[in-house]
């Protein structure tokens, strides 16, 4: 399994090491929701500025859940979701540099 925070135009690539015992605790207590609870809230008004956050998660099965925060955004019934998947984050143990591929290179190679 993988985990990194990383810009929206990047992906971090490699395999890191992860406590089995944690990531089945999270993705246990992950099936005991109901993601079509889960809703998207879009702003009347968007914002200017702010940084977006996504979250993806895939299951063993191939099933897929994302929220993508875009500025402005809201999901109702998020609160478990999120609190749990930021703190499983924060529990991993990556290594200080992470090999990042950038998806979209600057056109003048900067």
């Amino acid at each position: 399994m993988a985990g990194s925070k990383t810009p929206v135009s990047m992906q971090a690539i490699g395999k890191f090491n992860v406590d089995e015992q944690k990531a089945k605790g999270y993705f246990g207590v992950l099936e005991t929701i109901d993601f079509t609870t889960i809703k998207r809230i879009e702003p009347e008004d968007i914002p200017e500025g702010g940084n977006p956050e996504s979250y993806t998660i895939i299951f063993e099965n191939g099933d897929e859940f994302s929220l993508d925060f875009d500025p402005g955004v809201m999901y109702t019934n998020s609160e478990l979701f999120l609190s749990l998947t930021k703190t499983y984050i924060k529990s991993l143990k990556l290594p200080d540099v992470i090999p990042v591929l950038n998806l979209f290179p600057e056109p003048w190679g900067g």
